[in-house]
This record gives structure tokens, sequence and C-alpha cells, in this order.
């Protein structure tokens, strides 16, 4: 991954194939963004920025941040209808 020399804007990466290790993302738009299962660990990401997304227990973030989970549960590609 290298610099994201412009501003992105991300909505729904995940399911385990996004992978942003090592992305410079200081430029990039979160709000409202579903991270579930991508993996930023070596990414240069803010608290500030996670706090706009969400993400699930597979989302792999560096080391002391945090990201609040998806509410409702994000449907498998698949299509399949989430049972409650």
């Amino acid at each position: 991954m290298g610099i994201l020399e412009n501003d992105v804007r991300f909505h729904r990466v995940g399911n385990g194939f996004f992978d942003l290790n090592g992305a410079i993302l200081t430029r990039a738009k979160l709000n409202g963004a579903i991270l579930t299962g991508a993996i930023l660990l070596g990414a240069i990401i803010t608290q500030a920025q996670l706090d706009t997304a969400c993400g699930d227990e597979n989302t792999l973030l560096p080391p002391g941040l945090t990201i609040k989970p998806c509410s409702p549960p994000i449907p498998e590609p698949s299509g399949a209808p989430i049972k409650e």
C-alpha cells in the first residue's frame, strides 16, 4: 500500500478482502464506512477517523485503536437474510 494522495471516501470495506495494512490514510473520509473484516494493522489512521466508521471482531486495527460495532449486523455478501 502507499500514500493515498487525494481525499478518499470509503463506504463498505471488508469481509476480509480489503487489506489496508501500511496505508497512509490521513486524508481518508471514513464517515459511515463499514470496515467489517478490513485489515488496517499497519495503517496510519486516527481514532477520530475510526470513530466515524464501524467494524466487527474481524476488523484488524493498529494497537491502541478501537472501532464501534456495526449495528444492525451486516449480511454476508451472499445476500442471505440475517436471523435475529
